[in-house]
């Protein structure tokens, strides 16, 4: 039994650190919004037990370090089931950009395999379960199972949806350099109360003058904002039309950034039955 799903990537419209916890996680606040950028995932049960991740992508880790892998092993042991899983990613979310593309990933398979418990069995698990599911492996995962445009509070595991937005699309530049998170987050406990001069907290703690020059080239060719996602390094501008979105990749030379793209926001709807 083989399921395909489409994995969308996320952008973060806006994105604060509220508190540190004491388990020394951190409490967010974000508004997401999953876009048409998307990794195809397929997700296939085998009789040989074991779980085997393949993806064009040699830089993906095949293991437990891997998220898909993690979700599999998860839902497994939650479900008792004894069968393999076969997991096929063929990537095209950029690596450590802030856009989700490993949760994305888990929060799949999570999808696929409930859809085929309840073909397998007849049975599967309800909406907040899987949420609880997908908060065990990262803060973008439970949002990816709901998708569309949402508030994400606590560690991204309480999701609140919001109505879609008008369509708008977004220039995505990722520089050919990556951003820490765990560095951001030391930076923000060392300066909790930092000024918030940009709708992204971690733009702000990081006060990086590549990324802020990012933003700003985008935002003189007529992007009616631009923001870093996530914890970076990737920037998006947002315009009104596809075409302005894509005048605005060629400001960016390939050598200095690798990955350029045009994404359009994707509604709020199911990518299957959960």
């Amino acid at each position: 039994m083989t399921f395909d799903i489409r994995a969308g990537a996320k952008l973060n419209l806006t994105l604060d650190i509220v508190s540190k916890r004491e388990d020394g996680y951190h409490n967010i606040a974000s508004e997401m919004q999953e876009i048409d950028l998307a990794d195809d995932v397929s997700v296939t049960l085998t009789p040989r037990a074991g779980i085997r991740i393949e993806c064009d992508n040699p830089k993906i880790p095949t293991g437990i370090k891997n998220v898909a892998f993690r979700a599999a092993k998860l839902f497994l042991e939650e479900t008792g089931l004894y069968v393999g899983v076969k997991i096929v990613i063929r990537k095209r979310i950029p690596l450590m950009g802030g856009l989700g593309g490993s949760s994305t990933n888990g929060a799949a398979v999570l999808k696929a395999l409930n859809h085929m418990q309840e073909e397998f069995q007849g049975k599967c698990y309800d909406d907040d379960t899987l949420r609880g599911f997908a908060a065990r492996l990262g803060a973008d995962a439970a949002f990816s199972l709901v998708g569309g445009r949402a508030k994400c509070e606590g560690i991204g595991d309480i999701i609140t949806p919001l109505p879609d937005l008008p369509p708008q699309f977004y220039t995505i530049i990722q520089p050919n350099f990556c951003l820490d998170t765990r560095e951001g987050y030391a930076l923000y406990d060392r300066n909790p109360n930092i000024e918030r001069k940009s709708a992204n907290v971690f733009q702000d703690v990081y006060n990086d003058p590549r990324i802020n020059a990012i933003c700003d080239r985008l935002t003189a060719h007529g992007a009616k904002s631009a923001v870093m996602t996530g914890s970076g390094s990737a920037v998006f501008g947002v315009f009104e039309s596809a075409d302005a979105a894509q005048s605005a990749t060629e400001l960016f030379p390939k050598d200095d950034f690798p990955f350029r793209c045009v994404a359009q926001s994707v509604p709020a709807v199911p990518a299957v039955k959960v």
